[in-house]
């Protein structure tokens, strides 16, 4: 049986070296997701409605101030 001798030096350099590769590739993954969560197409929110009774959201389909709710059929506006 061989024993497989590394030098300490070189041990902290590998580990700390991953360690930092990972911090990177972290930081860049979390950079990419807030880009694409700031140009993610989302629906303008003056079309977006909450309804006063069931309280789900849904969009208005024209731009009217009086709006009947899909799910529960309340008038919100």
């Amino acid at each position: 049986m061989t024993t497989l001798t590394i030098p300490f030096e070189s041990a902290v350099a590998w580990v700390s070296g991953a360690g930092l590769l990972a911090l990177v590739g972290w930081l860049l993954q979390e950079a990419g997701w807030a880009r694409r969560a700031r140009t993610a197409s989302r629906p303008d929110d003056s079309r977006l409605w909450r309804c006063h009774i069931c309280t789900v959201c849904y969009s208005r389909p024209s731009p009217e101030h009086l709006t009947i709710c899909p799910q529960c059929g309340s008038y919100n506006s």
